[in-house]
């Protein structure tokens, strides 16, 4: 069943032809037991794209070149708050005004 499954999910992938030897290749799968190791990754691809959109979008300009602001903006792109961490605001009344409140209520006293 599992390889059914592989051939479904590869369903007319043709495998890259990367212009390597086929002996060594072959030589080279048959040592390996499984997947390949991930052994590092480069989010500066990403960061450099949503960097460059930032610039054109004139967000730099607009903010005066705030580069704090620049990599909290891409930072909360990359990485966004799920809406449940966050918690609502919270109209407080008593003392006769009306006032909004971000965060956990106040314990009742």
């Amino acid at each position: 069943m599992k390889a059914a499954a592989r051939q479904r999910l590869a369903g007319g992938q043709a495998q890259l032809d990367l212009g390597l030897d086929a002996a060594a290749t072959a030589t080279a799968a048959a040592g390996s037991s499984g997947p390949l190791e991930i052994a590092s990754s480069r989010m500066g691809h990403l960061w450099d794209g949503l960097s460059s959109a930032y610039d054109a979008l004139g967000f730099a300009r607009a903010v005066g070149g705030d580069e704090v602001f620049r990599q909290l903006v891409l930072a909360r792109i990359i990485e966004p708050t799920e809406p449940s961490a966050t918690p609502p605001a919270q109209p407080r009344t008593g003392d006769g005004q009306s006032t909004i409140s971000v965060g956990a209520p106040e314990p009742a006293s």
